[in-house]
């Protein structure tokens, strides 16, 4: 360690040049005012060098490769230090958001560590979400992908709702109520002659971009044909005599 290049005093500069230095730069990075607390000591050990250099007490002094070292770790801006994990959430986590519990790997933390962060919804699939100075003062990063199951899937900004249909309502006509994912009703009319597979399509009503809300997706409704528990017999003969006079 170069004790001038740390203060950034030059060689032949007075004892009392160096301890203003000192004071100017010890001010700066003290740990109790926030500074850095590596360098604080190495400030610190440079005046205390010079001084007893000046006093005449004989120190060793590295060679000019020791001013590189320190202002290629200390005067070059260093990026804060950041945790990035992955985590997978449902199609409801991702549109109403919410608390969710991640876990942290052992690197991180000690073993099986767990934290809860808050979902903002809306969130699309594959998105990195940042939650600032989340695990001891660092900010954690999350790239979170979204799990589709058998009653609902995501597409883009698009949400789609798996609906189960009673073929027989699909044939004559009927109306449902679809439950939406904030746990609202809405009534849907589905036409006779509905063909299962039907996209039934609800406007303005999927993911909403968090940054234009005037950016939105919407909700499909898509009809499953679903076959009755019993037929009774004078059913049974009716669709027979449909079917025979094809």
């Amino acid at each position: 360690m170069n004790p001038y290049a740390v203060l950034n005093i030059p060689h032949n500069a007075s004892t009392e040049d160096a301890k203003k230095a000192y004071k100017k730069l010890a001010n700066k990075h003290h740990p109790d005012k926030g500074g850095d607390e590596e360098i604080f000591k190495e400030v610190k050990k440079a005046y205390e060098d010079i001084k007893n250099k000046k006093s005449g007490n004989s120190h060793t002094f590295h060679n000019h490769n020791d001013i590189f070292n320190f202002y290629n770790t200390y005067a070059r801006p260093q990026p804060p230090p950041t945790i990035k994990i992955n985590a997978t959430i449902t199609v409801r986590d991702a549109v109403i958001g919410g608390d969710k519990v991640l876990g942290l790997p052992p690197n991180y933390g000690k073993a099986q560590e767990f934290i809860t962060v808050q979902l903002p919804g809306n969130m699309f699939d594959n998105e990195v979400i940042c939650f600032p100075k989340t695990v001891r003062g660092i900010d954690l990063y999350v790239r979170f992908t979204v799990v589709n199951d058998s009653n609902w899937e995501m597409h883009g900004a698009d949400i789609y709702k798996i609906q189960k249909v009673n073929i027989l309502e699909l044939i004559i006509g009927t109306s449902i109520l679809v439950t939406t994912l904030d746990n609202k009703t809405m009534k849907l009319n589905i036409p006779a002659k509905t063909e299962a597979n039907t996209k039934m399509k609800i406007k303005g009503k999927g993911l909403v971009n968090r940054q234009d809300k005037r950016m939105q997706g919407d909700m499909y409704v898509v009809i499953k044909a679903t076959m009755p528990t019993t037929i009774s017999e004078t059913l049974k003969q009716h669709i027979q005599k449909e079917i025979s006079q094809k």
